[in-house]
C-alpha cells in the first residue's frame, strides 16, 4: 500500500459541524462502498495528463521521488483499458479528456 500514514499529522480532535454532528459524518466508509463501483454505469474518468504527479493532484513531495511506490497499471486485455484507450485503426490510444462508462 503506497499510502503512508504519519500519525503526527492526524488531527486528534474531531471537528463539529453546524448541526451538532461531526465533519465527515454521512460519508460512507470505503468498506461500505459497493464492490467494483468504479466499473459501474455512470462512473467517470478524467484524464489528468501523462505525469504521475499531475497539476490537479496534491501529494506529499516525497511521493515524487519515492521509488518504492508502485503505480497502478491496467491489464491491456481489460474492458476498462479498452474503453479508456479508444484506439484508432492503428491501435494507438486516443484518450478522451473525460470518459463515462455506459
Amino acid at each position: 500500500d503506497p499510502m503512508k500514514i504519519q500519525s503526527g499529522w492526524r488531527d486528534k480532535f474531531p471537528k463539529t459541524d453546524m448541526t451538532g454532528g461531526y465533519i465527515g459524518d454521512g460519508y460512507p466508509l470505503c468498506v461500505d462502498l459497493p464492490k467494483k463501483m468504479f466499473l459501474r454505469k455512470g462512473a467517470t474518468y478524467r484524464l489528468l495528463g501523462v505525469s504521475h504527479m499531475p497539476e490537479l493532484m496534491e501529494d506529499d513531495a516525497l511521493f515524487e521521488s519515492d521509488t518504492s511506490l508502485r503505480k497502478f497499471v491496467l491489464n491491456s486485455a481489460s474492458d476498462l483499458k479498452t474503453k479508456l484507450c479508444n484506439a484508432d485503426g492503428n491501435g494507438v490510444c486516443q484518450y478522451a479528456n473525460t470518459v463515462t462508462l455506459d
